[in-house]
């Protein structure tokens, strides 16, 4: 049965009988009963009915029974503005219809519900639109809970789709120290089978039809690779746990590069390294090290291309969190960088007014920055609690932004889940399905997007503060460097070893380093132990030489236990008293 609503009526019941159960019309409210939503349709239309399913957990006191399920839509949001109001507030019924429930819900139970409508009706409005829905759960016709969610309804196949290039940014701190021994982090966590990376991924690994930008992170690629060959971990109360090869984390780290391994040949899928070991641009810069970011550029491609079996785009850059600043976009610019994929707000603009592409300029070089929409990543997180409506409600966002100006071509907006934070591991396969199942999206990679969205506007790289290195650690990490270049000059046939040093001096480099200088520290040490130890193994044997006038040779004998090919001085010098 389907009925227009006014308002709602509630009908109190001042006693019982026939045995059931008696409360006070105060011990139900609206917040009596927590709704989450399960799935909904992405899109409806004539003869695509509406399907909902949620779960609704008794959090009162009280068992509530006599339940129905009301659906209630509203007069459609006709801006993003109207839109994000109804996510909280009523709207005018346009329609309402309950749906009687068999049982009830016992105190602290949880029950599933699934209902689906007919919305033939609207086809009479004559045009698409974002209508608001409110899903009511009733006992006794009073409301005990209440889930509000957007409904996208087509009156016919979307002409022009809205362009979107959407960013997936896998990434994860350093979190092993130089002998190679992980500590506690969030790593394991991470990429097990219900973690954030592994949903990513596995969310990512169902878009081969689709075009999508995915960011990989030289660092995870390589962890991953250190953990799947079997790996030593301190947990947090100091116990080291070794996992071996094929077990635990080991046999999770090997199906997450499997897996990522197969995103990276999907052929719509637009491939982006970082750079080696996710350094921070600007501390770099100010550092005195920006010399090295072509090198950690190309260097993070071939390390992300070994792991992954596919070589990255070039021109498309991810700076770390997003970490730009006039000093540093030349060097991007100077490398051939054609656009940077950056943060909500980078660039700020009132609300509703950020546009996805932007023209960054610092001195002579400019860069085209794609700009996710600040709204979009706040509705998602404000939603967390609940990842599917989460979905939902980005999709919802999406597309008033496409129904502003439905027939207009060249339109687009852009998501980025990036590397700290964001969405929960549920919010991410649910998304990836609404978007591939909603034909007024037109997914585009970062590449694409660029070349047919125009940008709006140009200006200076907004100043934003980023860390820098310490002055003690900075002096360190030099003096190491400098001890460096001194070993490769007098160690021969040491490319091995050298190398091994040179990571561990590029690690000490990395952003995990300015927020973690112990660990930084230990990267540091581990080159001037091991020089220091490779100059200690070279000694002169002799003692004792007894010159019998004063000319002769000195019969030295040197012992070379490095393992190394050594260029050495020989400095002789006299005692005072000849």
């Amino acid at each position: 049965m389907r009925r227009m609503l006014t308002a709602p009526v509630a009908v109190l019941f001042a006693g019982a009988f026939l045995g059931a159960a008696w409360w006070p019309a105060s011990a139900l409210t609206t917040s009596s009963v927590r709704l989450r939503l399960l799935s909904q349709s992405a899109w409806n239309q004539v003869g695509r009915p509406l399907q909902i399913s949620f779960e609704a957990t008794n959090t009162s006191t009280v068992p509530l029974d006599d339940l129905s399920v009301e659906l209630i839509v509203e007069a459609p949001a006709t801006s993003r503005s109207l839109y994000e109001l109804s996510l909280a507030e009523d709207f005018a019924t346009l329609i309402a219809t309950p749906f009687p429930q068999r049982g009830a819900l016992a105190p602290e139970q949880t029950r599933s519900f699934r209902i689906e409508q007919s919305v033939n009706e609207l086809s009479t409005r004559g045009d698409s639109g974002l209508f608001p829905l409110k899903v009511e759960l009733r006992s006794r016709d009073v409301a005990v809970g209440t889930l509000r969610t957007p409904m996208v309804f087509l009156i016919e196949p979307p002409k022009v789709p809205l362009n979107l290039v959407w960013t997936w940014v896998l990434s994860e701190p350093i979190q092993y120290g130089a002998d190679g021994t992980f500590r506690p982090g969030t790593l394991e966590s991470d990429i097990a089978p219900t973690g954030r990376l592994t949903a990513m991924a596995n969310a990512l690994s169902g878009l081969a039809s689709r075009q999508v930008d995915v960011v990989v992170s030289s660092v995870l690629v390589d962890q991953l690779q250190r953990m799947a060959q079997g790996y030593r971990i301190l947990d947090p109360n100091g116990t080291l746990r070794i996992v071996p090869k094929g077990s635990d984390g080991a046999a999770d780290a090997a199906a997450l590069l499997e897996t990522l391994r197969a995103v990276a040949g999907h052929q719509r899928t637009e491939l982006v390294a970082t750079p080696l070991e996710d350094p921070s641009l600007p501390a770099l810069f100010r550092a005195g090290l920006a010399p090295e970011v072509p090198a950690l550029v190309e260097r993070g491609r071939a390390t992300v291309a070994d792991a992954l079996a596919r070589p990255p785009t070039q021109g498309v850059v991810r700076p770390f969190r997003s970490e730009l600043d006039p000093a540093t976009l030349p060097l991007l610019a100077e490398a051939g960088t054609r656009a940077v994929l950056l943060d909500p707000g980078f660039v700020p603009a009132q609300k509703f007014e950020s546009p996805p592409v932007f023209r960054l300029v610092a001195g002579k070089a400019s860069v085209t920055a794609v700009l996710p929409n600040p709204e979009v990543a706040s509705l998602a997180l404000a939603h967390a609690e609940d990842p599917v409506l989460a979905a939902q409600v980005t999709l919802g966002e999406l597309a008033a932004i496409w129904l502003e100006l439905p027939g207009t071509s060249a339109r687009g907006a852009a998501v980025l889940f990036g590397e700290d934070g964001g969405p929960p591991a549920p919010f991410f396969t649910p998304f990836a399905q609404l978007v591939r199942s909603s034909p007024w999206l037109h997914p585009i990679t970062a590449t694409g997007f660029v070349s047919i969205i125009p940008s709006a506007d140009r200006g200076p790289v907004p100043p934003h503060t980023y860390r820098s290195f310490g002055l003690s650690y900075l002096d360190q990490l030099l003096a190491s460097s400098a001890s460096l270049t001194r070993f490769r000059e007098t160690v021969g046939g040491s490319g091995a070893l050298e190398e091994r040093l040179r990571q561990n001096l590029l690690a000490a480099q990395s952003s995990t380093m300015l927020s973690d200088a112990s660990l930084g520290l230990s990267f540091i040490d581990a080159v001037q132990e091991e020089i220091r130890r490779t100059y200690d193994r070279v000694r002169i044997a002799t003692s004792v030489v007894t010159l019998p006038s004063q000319r002769g040779l000195l019969p030295l004998s040197l012992t070379n236990d490095s393992g190394q090919e050594l260029k050495v001085v020989l400095r002789f010098v006299s005692d005072r008293r000849l």
